[in-house]
């Protein structure tokens, strides 16, 4: 609840000259997190790391902005200052999140398998670790062993088919990024025709719709995507991503005249607290209507 943040932070704020200079710096990642500022997120974390250079925090924090800037060997750099098994880090997973992602980008995927592996004995019932170890097989050719792992049950998962079948979308968007498209599309196809149990008019219900409209899409089987996707816009008539996904839709299915008002409708959205993502989407269209500029 960005808004909430914002104002609790307000009360903070007009206290800053009672702060420690490590309270401070500590108060200005916030700031730049909440605005959505990257780079200024980036150098108050680095000057965490110079007035508190035993603690873990700032080094985490600095590495996970380096990433998200895309700085992947300077996250690594950071990362190397700190041990995943000490601190704070021993209860909270955020060293493997940006670890196992600068590998990924970073093309190395041997030393991102082992770190996926090494996280989730550490922290066996967090999900998106499995994703990771997912994504870091198939990248590396391994889909057998990906879809393996995606079937694998994570502890304590209240939704194990639905994330079976993510996990199994992620295996086949790597494969065929990396080369290997009809291995990718035989996961996808699989699993656009699986059963998933969910409740109906439920949450899980609405999630298992997005999934398949989504495993659809990336089949390029445009039609049947926006027939399923379509009906949520009037239960979630703001949802960012909704707008977007059916905009690209419009754009694979010759209606351009609607995937450029969609486009329009997301840049007249306020902008503070969306962090870019309107733009995001915005690109997607443009990528789906041919303008690669």
């Amino acid at each position: 609840d960005w808004p909430a943040a914002d104002t609790t932070l307000a009360r903070v704020r007009s206290r800053r000259p009672l702060l420690t200079p490590t309270e401070a710096a500590i108060l200005d990642i916030i700031e730049a997190d909440i605005a959505g500022d990257l780079p200024g997120r980036l150098a108050a974390a680095r000057t965490l790391t110079r007035l508190a250079p035993a603690s873990t925090e700032g080094f985490t924090l600095a590495a996970d902005v380096a990433l998200r800037l895309s700085h992947p060997r300077e996250a690594m750099d950071l990362l190397g200052r700190v041990d995943p098994e000490r601190g704070l880090l021993l209860i909270a997973p955020y060293y493997w999140y940006t670890a196992t992602q600068a590998l990924h980008s970073l093309g190395d995927h041997d030393r991102e398998i082992e770190a996926a592996r090494r996280s989730i004995r550490q922290f066996p019932s967090d999900g998106s670790l499995r994703y990771r170890l997912v994504a870091a097989l198939a990248a590396s050719g391994n889909g057998k062993e990906a879809v393996t792992a995606a079937r694998e049950l994570i502890p304590g998962d209240p939704f194990p088919a639905q994330s079976a079948a993510m996990m199994g979308m992620v295996a086949g968007l790597e494969l065929r990024a990396h080369g290997k498209p009809a291995a990718a599309t035989g996961i996808l196809d699989s699993l656009a025709a699986l059963p998933l149990p969910a409740a109906p008019d439920s949450a899980s219900a609405l999630f298992v719709r997005r999934l398949r409209g989504e495993l659809l899409y990336a089949l390029g089987r445009w039609r049947e995507s926006e027939r399923l996707l379509l009906p949520l816009r009037a239960r979630l008539p703001d949802e960012l991503g909704l707008t977007g996904r059916l905009a690209t839709l419009a754009a694979r299915l010759g209606r351009p005249e609607e995937a450029a008002r969609a486009s329009t409708e997301l840049a007249a959205r306020p902008a503070k607290y969306l962090h870019g993502r309107q733009t995001f989407w915005r690109a997607h269209i443009a990528a789906s209507l041919g303008e690669r500029d």
